[in-house]
């Protein structure tokens, strides 16, 4: 399996970045200058499937540059309970949903639930003119190009970028970070499609290798912590999607208290994802040891932390990266380990939404049943 649906829309994100980089920069100023004199006291990210997993990847962004407590929450978490238990001062909470289209129900249900609930939800979505565009206080659009029908790559991409602007452009509106400072780590961020485009180039050969042995197994476990569990949990769902093979994302240290005693640990391929400069570095060269001892087949996604995994076993990026800032490209190369993976004969991508698969007769994401 050379090329198919999904290795497409991956091939086409470092154009994808430089297209739309500029407008998603120019929401963030306007954004974070709408709310920097509020009280700010904590922000709320929510989103479903692959936009929780953009949320989880930028909370420490917000954490580190704005110097507020930042949680992902899963849109129910968000739609019945944060608004039910938790009724903070006006504007003491920076709330920011993820729905590229606007109208999947349980984000809809957040946003609409959070504005009652006196919050002012600014909403990520590609389509402001959507029921979720229109119940937000504010909407920041992200003007993704229409493509074949989507794997939820590029969409995810756009969100991971604009929560990352929007925490640098928050800062330094609120006086955290000088201007120069800011406008370093846009620049950078804008390099990052650069940055993918040589990982994928650098790395095909490492990626389809390992996805041939993660589809023998029919399974594969990503190991990660910190802002890079969102890029795990990202994996997850791009495996899950475009193969339906058995995947896990445990924290990186909850997986020795529960997933190191799965049974025939040399059959369960393991991505170990975490750069140099994470804060739990540490703790993952020893968990290295461990996933060796257990003989794990085993592939390690970093940049300069000292691994020590050698050839096949290391996908190294060859670009230094700040860890608030990692997830973006990390999750690029756990879709890309998806794409790669060879699929049953005659099987398709999400299974054609064919037979156990067929979404109809039932409430599906697209239809439950909104409640507030």
């Amino acid at each position: 399996m050379e090329h198919n649906q999904m290795l497409t829309h991956i091939e086409s994100i470092p154009a994808l970045i430089r297209d739309i980089f500029p407008a998603l920069d120019k929401e963030a100023v306007r954004l974070a200058a709408a709310v920097s004199n509020w009280p700010l006291a904590s922000v709320y990210l929510y989103g479903s499937g692959d936009s929780w997993a953009a949320a989880q990847g930028a909370t420490s962004a917000f954490m580190e540059l704005c110097g507020l407590p930042a949680f992902a929450l899963p849109s129910m978490q968000a739609s019945r309970y944060a608004p039910g238990y938790c009724m903070p001062p006006r504007h003491t909470v920076l709330a920011v949903g993820i729905s590229s289209s606007g109208q999947v129900r349980r984000p809809l249900e957040a946003t609409m639930a959070l504005t009652a609930g006196g919050f002012d939800p600014i909403l990520i979505t590609s389509n402001p003119d959507s029921p979720g565009g229109t119940s937000a206080w504010e909407v920041y659009h992200t003007p993704v190009p229409p493509f074949d029908r989507s794997p939820g790559v590029r969409n995810y991409v756009a969100a991971q970028l604009a929560l990352y602007l929007l925490a640098i452009r928050l800062a330094q509106a609120t006086g955290r970070l000088k201007e120069a400072e800011a406008e370093g780590m846009v620049r950078d961020l804008a390099r990052m499609g650069d940055t993918l485009a040589q990982a994928l180039e650098e790395h095909r050969e490492t990626l389809r290798r390992f996805a041939a042995l993660c589809a023998k197994e029919q399974r594969v476990e990503f190991l990660a912590s910190g802002p890079c569990r969102g890029a795990a949990d990202f994996g997850v769902g791009k495996v899950l999607e475009a193969t339906g093979y058995t995947a896990l994302s445990p924290e990186l240290e909850e997986f020795s208290h529960m997933n190191f005693f799965s049974l025939r640990p040399e059959r369960i391929p393991t991505v170990l994802i975490c750069p140099g400069s994470a804060r739990c570095v540490r703790r993952a060269l020893e968990l290295e040891r461990s996933t060796r001892h257990q003989g794990r087949p085993y592939l390690v996604l970093t940049d300069n932390a000292p691994f020590l995994a050698s050839g096949e076993q290391l996908l190294r990026v060859s670009t230094p990266l700040e860890e608030k800032f990692a997830p973006l490209v990390f999750s690029f190369l756990t879709a890309a380990l998806a794409a790669y993976m060879p699929l049953e004969k005659g099987d398709r991508y999400m299974h054609g939404h064919q037979g156990p698969f067929l979404e109809e007769g039932f409430p599906t994401i697209m239809d439950s049943e909104i409640i507030l």
